[in-house]
């Protein structure tokens, strides 16, 4: 990476390498590959369990079919619906439909309850799948800026036997080396990465 270290200066260069590279063409076969392999772990999720994930916008790794299956297995869904104050929204099978994610912020029909991120560590979450601008392999991940995600997993129980997986989804570029990322006290560190070719990779793992 060079120079390039502080987190501004990071975000700006995969941004910006995201919207030069990342065609309408690979967003549809991303979509593709993603669900292809996110498909053994949500085999092995019972009907009923929850699992969260988000409504990907703009150059994000694309999650409308990765969603539709997650809620087609049977499983409960939640994701963020906004972004100003931290709250979840769980999504309604039925109302599930491309057109709907034109919307930033979700909401209903698409969203059939909303609940507060303190909300979270009650409902038993097995999977979390977060977007990320980049991670490194000591398991450290970029996000927008925000601080959202490190927010809503702070009141989930993420040490126990019950923690649910993390898994970041990003862009093959997007992997790098250990070490790579500034790691602050308040970063939630991720357990895998699935990537836009479709590749999953555990991470933490020397």
């Amino acid at each position: 990476m060079g120079s390039v270290n502080s987190k501004p200066e990071l975000r700006k260069k995969f941004l910006d390498r995201r919207r030069l590279t990342f065609s309408p063409t690979q967003r549809v076969q991303a979509e593709s590959q993603v669900l292809q392999a996110a498909r053994p772990l949500l085999a092995s999720l019972k009907p009923g369990e929850v699992v969260a994930s988000y409504i990907s916008f703009d150059t994000e790794v694309p999650t409308f079919l990765l969603n539709e299956a997650i809620l087609d297995s049977g499983l409960k869904l939640v994701v963020p619906c906004d972004l100003e104050q931290p709250r979840w929204g769980q999504l309604d099978p039925v109302q599930h439909s491309r057109a709907l994610y034109r919307r930033f912020n979700p909401h209903p029909p698409l969203v059939s309850r909303e609940m507060q991120c303190d909300h979270l560590a009650k409902l038993g979450l097995k999977v979390i799948f977060l977007p990320a601008l980049a991670v490194d392999r000591t398991q450290v991940r970029l996000g927008r800026g925000a601080g959202w995600y490190d927010q809503a997993l702070a009141h989930c129980d993420l040490t126990g036997s019950t923690r649910p997986q993390l898994i970041a989804l990003t862009h093959d570029w997007e992997v790098l080396q250990a070490g790579t990322l500034p790691q602050e006290p308040h970063d939630q560190l991720v357990d895998q990465v699935i990537t836009s070719s479709g590749r999953i990779q555990k991470l933490g793992i020397t």
